[in-house]
Parts: C-alpha cells; sequence; structure tokens
C-alpha cells in the first residue's frame, strides 16, 4: 500500500509502504496419481474452467492426440484431500479509518479494495 494514500502521510509522514494480504492455506496429505483417465478428466475440467469466458474456449481436443498423449506423459496428477482450512488477512486494521479510506480509494476497483472497505474501523 502507497504510504501516499494515507491520511497519516499528511500529518505524521511515519508511514511506510506495506501489502495487504488475504490467503488460505489447505493442508492434506498429498499423492501423486498415476491414471491417464483421471488426469484426462481433470485436464478437461480445468480447460473448461478456465477457457469458459473465451469466445471460442480451447479444448484438449483440439490438439493432435499424439501431442496431447505425450503432453500427458509430462504431467504427474496430484491429488490433496483437504484436512484443514485455515484463513488470514491483512487489510489494513492497524490503520486508521482515514488511512483505510485512503487504501480504499488508492486501489480504485481492486478486489482488496472491497476487503478494506468491509473492516472500515468506525469513526
Amino acid at each position: 500500500m502507497s504510504p501516499s494514500w494515507y491520511e497519516t502521510k499528511r500529518t505524521t509522514h511515519k508511514v511506510v509502504p506495506t501489502w495487504n494480504y488475504a490467503m488460505v492455506q489447505a493442508r492434506g496429505a498429498g499423492r501423486a496419481v498415476d491414471d491417464p483417465f483421471w488426469l484426462r478428466r481433470l485436464l478437461d475440467r480445468m480447460t473448461a474452467f478456465h477457457e469458459s469466458g473465451m469466445p471460442q474456449p480451447w479444448e484438449l481436443d483440439d490438439a493432435p492426440a499424439d501431442f496431447m498423449a505425450a503432453t500427458m506423459k509430462a504431467i504427474i496428477g496430484i491429488e490433496i484431500p483437504i484436512d484443514s482450512l485455515v484463513g488470514k488477512w491483512k487489510v489494513n486494521q492497524n490503520r486508521s479509518a482515514a488511512d483505510q479510506r485512503g487504501v480504499v480509494a488508492g486501489l480504485g476497483d481492486d478486489p482488496m479494495a472491497q476487503l478494506v472497505a468491509e473492516r472500515l474501523k468506525p469513526e
């Protein structure tokens, strides 16, 4: 976060650049999956998801079969059943309400601006 977004900069100048973040840590025991049919289904689902917004979504079948077979041999499938999820965020909760509003304005339509705005301190 830019110090120039903080009201505190104008009053004390005792600010430095910092960062905000939101994260989720998933834990579980991973395992390699050596099953070409499982991998193909996974790649089909992932490709469909990531290509869904394209005017002409690409599919695995758009590539030559021999090319895809060779490519898939180079991919190691991994499955991680999730045992626990832990979330954490730093969204300027240590700053004044004025500084938080400055960050929201400075970030504009960045999703982090929404996270900061949702946690604004009362005046």
